[in-house]
């Protein structure tokens, strides 16, 4: 007895999707798969005349963006730390001469004269005869008629006497004295000023932190 499930007829091998075509009929070539030989899509840089390669441009189709440029600015931290140090040193230029010109010391730009006191011998008696801007450490301004204008900068400083043109006085602390009289413009820079009682008939100007009577 013949087992059926090992029969080899014709019948019982698997049908192929060419089976149906009549005899002496060729099947048509399986198809090419759909794909991008990467070999045959060339360099992706070009090349000149002399046979340099020029700056590199992504070309190929697998790219989904475009290529990146490379920062013109600057590489590290020396120039940007040399150029801020440069423009802060600008600034503090400008300030000074600003503060020069408009300010306190826009006497120095007005052609006074320029007079140092000596710390062992800080106190004036004598007035000048033309504009002058003293400058010290400790000065005691104690001339008893001054007809000129006149500037005095210091740390203490203590003025006394009768003053008949514009005076500006920049100081740490600053001491205006009964006998101090101002019949013009008095312009006072001070962090600490002391009112003794001076007498004003001019314009108070300037800038006092700590104004004391």
């Amino acid at each position: 007895m013949s087992d059926s499930s090992k029969d080899s007829s014709p019948s019982s091998e698997r049908e192929t999707p060419n089976s149906s075509l009549p005899e002496g009929v060729d099947p048509p070539p399986v198809p090419d798969p759909d794909l991008l030989d990467p070999t045959e899509l060339g360099p992706t840089y070009t090349v000149d005349q002399d046979g340099k390669r020029k700056k590199q441009i992504r070309s190929h189709p697998t790219d989904p963006y475009k290529a990146l440029n490379k920062r013109s600015g600057c590489k590290g931290c020396g120039c940007c730390l040399g150029t801020g140090l440069l423009l802060m040193l600008g600034i503090i230029i400008l300030i000074s001469v600003v503060v020069g010109i408009f300010g306190p010391g826009r006497q120095l730009f007005e052609g006074y004269e320029v007079v140092m006191i000596d710390e062992s011998a800080p106190t004036i008696l004598e007035a000048p005869t033309e504009p002058t801007y003293y400058m010290g450490n400790q000065i005691n301004y104690l001339a008893p008629v001054t007809n000129v204008p006149i500037a005095i900068a210091g740390t203490n400083i203590v003025i006394s006497g009768d003053f008949h043109k514009d005076v500006t006085i920049t100081g740490a602390k600053v001491k205006g004295m009964p006998s101090a009289r101002f019949a013009s413009d008095l312009e006072i820079y001070a962090a600490q000023f002391t009112d003794g009682g001076i007498s004003l008939n001019g314009e108070l100007k300037g800038r006092v932190i700590n104004n004391l009577p």
